[in-house]
């Protein structure tokens, strides 16, 4: 097994790779199978065995983390072949960016629509609004009482 993607001590490499790899026998006529070792600890843990394939789609992986894999190629005759071990390092989480949109100049007692719709992560990664999400309140003028009244996009002014 050579020429692995991604390439031996890759960065920045995407939580949902494709581990691929160049393989074969020079003897001609004999099929070949690929036993897969993929982990954080030295490729010691196989995670498929006997394919055929020359690719293989670990499930989504952790940001920031180095992770480390192996090819073992078998011909239909037994002969077998262990290649090297490489590794590559997941990119780094990012965070999103919550944009509420333009500031506003309210009177009091107003209702204030703020809209999300905006934000955006720039990593890459899709955005979910999920129960633990809510807007909070960076700065206010001395003496407001405003508050954010739900999780949903609106902000009620008290008097």
């Amino acid at each position: 097994p050579s020429n692995p993607s991604p390439a031996k001590d890759a960065s920045g490499v995407s939580i949902i790779p494709t581990l691929s790899w160049s393989g074969g026998d020079p003897d001609s006529g004999d099929t070949v199978s690929y036993d897969v070792y993929f982990d954080t600890g030295g490729a010691t843990t196989k995670v498929s065995s006997g394919q055929t394939p020359t690719a293989y789609i670990p499930v989504t992986l952790k940001y920031a983390t180095t992770y480390y894999w192996k090819i073992v190629a078998r011909d239909n005759n037994g002969a077998e072949t262990e290649g090297n071990v490489w590794s590559f390092t997941t990119k780094p989480n990012t965070p999103p960016v919550a944009n509420a949109g333009p500031d506003q100049i309210v009177t009091t007692g107003s209702k204030v629509i703020i809209d999300g719709s905006k934000s955006y992560d720039p990593g890459g990664d899709s955005l979910t609004w999920l129960d633990f999400w809510s807007w909070s309140m960076v700065s206010m003028p001395a003496g407001s009482k405003a508050n954010v009244s739900s999780k949903a996009t609106s902000i009620l002014h008290p008097m």
